[in-house]
């Protein structure tokens, strides 16, 4: 699936710090994932990395993963996996519109797909 989303993006991480590196990594783990935001956790954050974690509501397995923000590229992991940065993951980036959050990820086939969050999806904590 290929979506035409056109958003501002940030300039750099910096930039992040606007809406939160946490709730970036919330919203992206939510969309790699297909969950809704509202079930996924921000359960700390440690020397850059984001430890997020949900329960899944069919089965009340827990999830948990770690994240980070590299200009406006979100890299993910599982709890003890390795790091979604080599040349054959797909590139997760975030962009941004005055009352929005795009999730964008593009896979080495070269297709892609987003999703648009607004603000009530970022909530809090």
């Amino acid at each position: 699936m290929s979506a035409g989303i056109i958003t501002a993006p940030y300039a750099n991480a910096e930039n992040a710090q606007s809406i939160g590196r946490a709730k970036i990594c919330k919203v992206a783990i939510a969309a790699v994932m297909g969950q809704s935001p509202s079930i996924i956790r921000i359960d700390k954050e440690e020397s850059g990395v984001i430890f997020i974690s949900y329960v899944r509501p069919p089965d009340k397995t827990i999830w948990e993963y770690r994240c980070r923000i590299d200009g406006t590229r979100v890299i993910w992991a599982s709890k003890t996996g390795r790091w979604r940065d080599h040349a054959l993951d797909e590139i997760i980036t975030y962009s941004r519109t005055r009352n929005s959050l795009t999730i964008a990820q593009k896979f080495t086939d070269g297709s892609s797909t987003s999703k648009i969050f607004g603000k009530a999806d970022l909530g809090s904590r």
